[in-house]
């Protein structure tokens, strides 16, 4: 890691107010409890559901890579939003193979997880209107089931808060990062310019003194190997 991007870093995480770090992990957690209650069904446990013949007319397997591989989607998805209160939202990892160390489009960024959150808020909100209808009576498996599937409603909203924080943020921290490079770049160029300039100093110095030599002491031949003058044969 450069002095640079530990600059960044510092002034990023100095930066990031408390609240939006809470919320972006919590949002990362929204989908658990639900893609914790789907797995009994995988093993034909019916969780209070009375379709569930259709589903056990599929392989184990089948059921497996379903209902494992959608948990591990929706919460890849929901983990991204860590990365708005974090280095790597703004600049990839140094794991990464190819992208290792380059900057992130903050606008792409914004962009993603905007119309991310409000896709998130308008499925949940539209699938909690029609939640009721899907039961006929109140038990106990009903409310776990509501209960597991009630922390999505929360889902868009926050990664919305979040992502607002995050343009905020680096909208505002923009001009400093560019003095700070500005300031790197102009030391950079002053020390250049200062080791540039100090060998034509010295040749003119020599120039200087070298005419003043051959008038005070006459007519001199070259200096020798080991710098003294010697006169003429």
């Amino acid at each position: 890691m450069t002095a640079s991007t530990a600059a960044i870093e510092q002034i990023d995480q100095r930066t990031i107010p408390r609240w939006a770090v809470i919320l972006a992990h919590i949002a990362a957690l929204t989908p658990v409890l639900s893609s914790l209650w789907r797995l009994p069904l995988i093993f034909a446990i019916s969780m209070g559901l009375d379709d569930i013949d259709n589903m056990m007319s599929y392989p184990l397997w089948v059921r497996a890579g379903y209902l494992i591989g959608l948990g591990v989607l929706s919460e890849g998805l929901a983990f991204l939003t860590v990365g708005l209160v974090r280095p790597w939202g703004e600049t990839v990892p140094h794991w990464v193979p190819v992208l290792r160390g380059r900057s992130i489009s903050a606008r792409l960024v914004v962009s993603i997880a905007t119309v991310g959150g409000l896709a998130a808020t308008v499925i949940f909100t539209a699938m909690a209107v029609a939640w009721p209808a899907n039961f006929t009576a109140v038990d106990g498996w009903v409310v776990l089931q509501t209960a597991c599937y009630l922390p999505l409603l929360a889902w868009g909203p926050l990664v919305l808060a979040v992502t607002w924080s995050y343009a905020r943020r680096l909208s505002r921290d923009r001009p400093a990062r560019s003095r700070s490079r500005g300031g790197r770049s102009g030391t950079r160029g002053s020390s250049t310019a200062a080791g540039r300039a100090a060998p034509v100093r010295g040749r003119r110095r020599r120039a200087v003194r070298a005419p003043l030599r051959r008038r005070g002491r006459g007519r001199w031949h070259r200096r020798g190997r080991r710098g003294r003058c010697r006169p003429p044969a």
